[in-house]
């Protein structure tokens, strides 16, 4: 499995950079979950989760076909969470100004912001399965029917 052809190599000074800021990341997720938050708290989950992927970052990092591999299936699970996640932001802000406004509690005045909110969300929800989905699942389709022939 090889790299995207579009992204030039990565010089020295860059790569030891690049995973430098992995293993600071890492660390740093790490001070937080020992020092800062208890495991009773959401913070300590949301930094575990920063630094185990932080260092199975820079674990890929390291050696070119794992890196290849890494980005061939994390992209697509990356943006795959993206697209959910701005999908349930637009539910969930539906869901929640239309309640207040049945129950009277909504600021007219915040009208522009709520449909700029939810507007924005479910645009990024849009774009993110468009162009970024949709052409690894087409892809993947064709890579599947050249298979079967």
């Amino acid at each position: 499995m090889k790299r995207k052809d579009k992204r030039p190599d990565v010089m020295p000074f860059q790569f030891w950079l690049i995973l430098g800021l992995f293993i600071v990341c890492t660390l740093l997720n790490l001070v937080f979950v020992i020092f800062v938050y208890g495991p009773k708290e959401f913070m300590f989950w949301i930094c575990m989760a920063g630094a185990l992927f932080f260092a199975f970052t820079a674990y890929c990092w390291i050696d070119e076909e794992r890196l290849a591999k890494y980005e061939y299936y994390g992209v697509p699970v990356l943006y795959g969470l993206f697209f959910l996640m701005f999908v349930a932001l637009t539910i969930i802000g539906f869901v929640y100004y239309t309640k207040q406004i049945v129950m009277g509690e909504f600021e007219w005045v915040y009208l522009p912001v709520a449909l700029f909110a939810l507007a924005g969300c479910g645009m990024f929800a849009y774009f993110t399965f468009r162009f970024f989905l949709q052409p690894y699942l087409e892809k993947r389709k064709r890579n599947d029917s050249e298979e079967e022939e």
